[in-house]
């Protein structure tokens, strides 16, 4: 009964692969809005030059790229098999 009990409890956690998702999508956009505005701040609050920014919005744009391409794998093997997630 006890082990039945804690099965429920840990089973009530649980949230849908959707919902699951859903939140790494929210997450990851928001990590990329936060990427997207740095070399703006970097600039204003620390004064950096331009080509140092220049050098951080290239590499934003590269780790952009790989993490756009790793969600769109996801995707597709979300689309063929939904039981199936990459982490």
């Amino acid at each position: 009964e006890a082990i039945r009990i804690q099965i429920e409890e840990l089973r009530a956690n649980l949230i849908t692969s959707d919902e699951c998702h859903a939140e790494k999508t929210r997450i990851t956009m928001a990590i990329s809005e936060c990427l997207d505005q740095l070399p703006d701040k970097l600039t204003t609050a620390c004064e950096l030059p331009p080509a140092a920014t220049g050098v951080l919005r290239d590499l934003i744009d590269r780790e952009r790229a790989a993490l756009a391409q790793w969600q769109e794998q996801r995707e597709r093997i979300r689309t063929v098999n939904p039981c199936r997630e990459i982490e």
